[in-house]
């Protein structure tokens, strides 16, 4: 439960309760990289979500084309907000980039989440 709420603080900005959350998740023994890939998902959703709003597809039509259920896209749709498009591609790469120095060891995982949370906050 307490993941969802690591990803919304991350993607309405609120960087401070992200940090906080992330390390009372960490604490719990929760993996980062689990951790990363919601992020991830999250940012994804909420591109593909912007792409299509753009478009003039509906909520229902969105949800149908990318997966996931209405209410998410309600949500994601709410968070389109806080992020341009290029922001967002931005992101995603620097998750993939996390990701990749995560899993080849060139990076503490919890500090690396660290730093993609201040960089996604600061954008």
């Amino acid at each position: 439960m307490f993941f969802f709420l690591l990803v919304d603080k991350i993607m309405k900005r609120q960087t401070a309760e992200a940090l906080k959350l992330l390390h009372d998740l960490v604490k719990q023994k929760e993996e980062p990289i689990k951790l990363l890939a919601l992020i991830a998902r999250q940012l994804r959703i909420v591109y593909q979500v912007g792409h299509y709003r753009k478009a003039g597809y509906t909520q229902q039509n969105i949800a149908g084309k990318i997966g996931v259920h209405p209410y998410a896209v309600k949500l994601a749709a709410e968070q389109t907000k806080f992020y341009s498009q290029e922001v967002l591609k931005a992101a995603l790469s620097k998750c993939a980039e996390t990701d990749f120095q995560m899993k080849i060891g060139a990076i503490d995982k919890t500090l690396a989440l660290e730093l993609l949370i201040h960089q996604i906050g600061g954008r």
